[in-house]
């Protein structure tokens, strides 16, 4: 197991140095984190992608979404 960290932390390392590629993922169902471009335009950044992506039921489930109640919210809001 010890050398299994090792083996990650050295390849990591690398990584880091910038001697081996990689691609980092990063998975935000919240839209709550935000990566800056390296350049002034999003599209001119040939390292950076932009992914759209539906969360799943389960997603929606750990999140609370499907027992929020939004029936005649805008009459509640207009109410205040």
């Amino acid at each position: 197991m010890k050398s299994e960290w090792e083996d990650f932390y050295a390849r990591l390392e690398t990584c880091i140095s910038g001697e081996r590629p990689f691609t980092l993922v990063l998975r935000d169902p919240l839209a709550a984190c935000f990566i800056s471009a390296a350049t002034e335009d999003f599209a001119l950044d040939k390292q950076l992608r932009l992914a759209d992506f539906t969360r799943d039921w389960e997603e929606d489930e750990e999140f609370g979404l499907h027992d929020m109640r939004t029936d005649n919210y805008a009459a509640a809001q207009q109410a205040q």
